[in-house]
């Protein structure tokens, strides 16, 4: 007897489960739009309403998975003098711009302008710059602030630095970068490749 009654009483469910209606309606702008049920259009889209269908006419659509995009690796090429990595900046002072090769030296605890190189552009005194350089000597300045540099894609803004006299006049650059402008950079210097790669 309850074998018999089982397709009966699904019989009854499947039929007391309504049919899934889909109906479709364009709007104003002209963007086709679907809803589930004939009172969600609204009264005036509702004379050209039709019922969609869902092989035809409705797409379920998956997430599509986005390759990650790697960022952009930045690079300037650099040059080694005595094994010491020279790279291009460029110096703005006083509306004046000009690039110019500079040392780039962790140990420096700041930045240097060498005179010779920055003749046609003007800075303020702001006083004596001291420093010692490698072998214990003392070497005599003054303080100055350069309006802007711009190291690979980074710009640096109001750059303290010592402007100094090249006495040897030998010099194949034209400042220091110290560690007052390098500890604000991301970057990895590539000895075999001559590049220094900036990272964001």
């Amino acid at each position: 007897m309850f074998r018999r009654c089982v397709p009966l009483l699904l019989a009854a469910l499947l039929c007391a489960v309504p049919a899934l209606a889909i109906f479709k309606y364009v709007d104003d702008k002209g963007h086709t739009v679907f809803v589930d049920r004939e009172d969600k259009i609204p009264a005036r889209y509702r004379s050209q309403a039709k019922p969609a269908s869902v092989a035809r006419d409705v797409q379920v659509s998956r997430p599509v998975e986005k390759t990650p995009v790697a960022p952009a690796v930045r690079e300037t090429p650099i040059r080694l003098y005595h094994n010491l990595v020279l790279l291009p900046v460029e110096l703005e002072q006083g509306g004046r711009r000009q690039s110019l090769t500079f040392l780039l030296d962790t140990g420096s605890s700041s930045s240097v302008l060498y005179e010779r190189y920055v003749q046609l552009m003007t800075f303020p005194h702001e006083g004596a710059a001291y420093g010692r350089v490698v072998g214990g000597g003392m070497v005599v300045g003054r303080k100055v602030t350069i309006d802007r540099l711009q190291v690979g894609p980074y710009e640096v803004q109001n750059v303290s630095a010592s402007l100094l006299a090249d006495d040897a006049g030998d010099s194949p650059f034209a400042g220091i970068l110290g560690n007052d402008v390098l500890s604000r950079l991301h970057y990895a210097v590539d000895f075999k490749a001559l590049v220094i790669r900036w990272q964001p």
